[in-house]
């Protein structure tokens, strides 16, 4: 689930980590543990932030 959430956002233009690749590799997901993203927190240029807030929320409700 997590790779097909990168993927959807790729296809957004945006540039998300999944959780997996926060963790460490000893440490194998719990298996009822939800998908995740990790967002960066950097604002995008002023004149990018729109196109880049919409995209995030299309992602989030897919």
């Amino acid at each position: 689930m997590e790779a097909e959430l990168q993927r959807h956002a790729g296809r957004l233009g945006l540039s998300v980590n999944t959780r997996s690749w926060c963790r460490a590799a000893a440490a194998p997901p719990a298996p009822d543990a939800p998908a995740a993203l990790v967002i960066g927190y950097g604002t995008p240029p002023e004149h990018a932030f729109e196109e880049a807030l919409d995209a995030l929320c299309t992602l989030v409700t897919l």
